[in-house]
């Protein structure tokens, strides 16, 4: 019985060895991967900025702007910096250091404050490639939200629609055609009508004045006013006047918004947000017009003081925004055929400088 038993154990032990070599000879078979030499690795060139190359000052540094665009509107990325920066820059020295063509402008839309528009880019890239070439050398560059530009302006209705949709009789119309007024050196200045062919819904001709004779020399000389009311004594007031020497600088308004016209193209509407105790909010459009300088005006030459300018002012207290910017969208020349040449650009500002103490 012994002898049996310890014949099995051997048995047993004889087994196990025989798998334990068959299980090591299989692991040792297993192929073993063949090692692959790296190639080196190559080293990818990084993008170049284009703007690395450029020579400062340039004519201008803006991209070139579609003229012809068969879109209603496209983009430009501006790159700005502030009008007031650490190291005194002016326009002057932008424009003479580095771009001839860097415009003051006040009416940025994403921003408060006083800037100077440096240059515009087709692609947000190109701004942000540009402004890492001004960083080193100007102070407080950056790159603002889209500005969207109008490439059709709105069509110009006849005199005919623009008078009834305006309310106004014949009699009106006529006092309107012929609208002059003299600057300091005594050259006359004609003021072409404009009026809105859109009015808010129930809205009537509340007040006409052709012309309103100064209070003050030094202040505003209004060539014509006209205001229109609902029964709820909403209303709005179009004005078109000629600054004095005294009028002062340009109205404050905190938030901007570009609109598009067919007497202006793209203006800017200035308002205030909405009180939260009142439904009511404040809506100011100005607009400045400005005749060309004659081509042989030299520094010796005597100025017109800028007295040769007008404006053209929208104001409510009453308005919505969304409603004020319908009867923007349809401000008119009264007389469409008229000939005129003159430079118009927006009269507000959201400077906190020029906000009322």
């Amino acid at each position: 019985m012994k002898l049996n038993t310890l014949m099995i154990g051997l048995l047993i032990g004889f087994l196990v060895a025989c798998d334990r070599t068959q299980t090591n000879s299989k692991v040792q078979s297993t192929p073993q991967p063949q090692k692959v030499d790296r190639l080196p690795e190559t080293k990818t060139s990084q993008p170049t900025n284009p703007f690395d190359s450029i020579s400062f000052p340039q004519a201008s540094c803006s991209d070139k702007l579609p003229k012809d665009a068969k879109a209603d509107n496209f983009k430009t990325y501006p790159v700005w910096m502030p009008f007031y920066n650490s190291m005194n820059v002016d326009v002057e020295t932008v424009q003479s250091k580095f771009c001839g063509d860097a415009d003051y402008n006040k009416t940025r839309i994403d921003k408060e404050g006083t800037f100077i528009l440096v240059a515009q880019f087709s692609s947000q890239e190109r701004a942000y490639q540009f402004q890492q070439v001004l960083v080193p050398k100007l102070d407080g560059v950056e790159v603002g939200e889209a500005i969207i530009t109008a490439t059709k302006r709105k069509p110009q209705p006849t005199k005919d629609a623009v008078a009834k949709a305006s309310q106004l009789i014949p009699q009106q119309v006529e006092q309107l055609k012929n609208i002059v007024f003299k600057d300091s050196l005594g050259k006359l200045h004609k003021v072409d009508a404009v009026l809105p062919t859109y009015l808010p819904p129930g809205f009537k001709l509340h007040s006409f004045k052709p012309e309103v004779p100064p209070k003050d020399p030094y202040g505003y000389d209004v060539k014509y006013q006209i205001s229109y009311k609902n029964a709820s004594n909403n209303s709005f007031t179009i004005t078109a006047y000629a600054e004095g020497p005294g009028a002062g600088g340009p109205p404050y308004a905190p938030k901007l918004k570009a609109v598009n016209s067919p007497a202006f193209g793209e203006v800017i509407i200035g308002y205030k947000e909405f009180d939260k105790t009142s439904d009511k909010s404040s809506i100011d459009v100005i607009i400045s017009a400005r005749p060309p300088l004659p081509n042989n005006t030299s520094e010796n030459s005597p100025s017109d003081g800028d007295s040769s300018a007008w404006n053209y002012h929208l104001h409510s207290d009453t308005l919505s925004l969304a409603e004020a910017t319908k009867i923007v969208e349809s401000l008119s020349y009264l007389y469409p055929d008229e000939p005129r040449n003159i430079t118009l650009s927006n009269d507000l500002s959201n400077d906190p400088q020029w906000a009322p103490q």
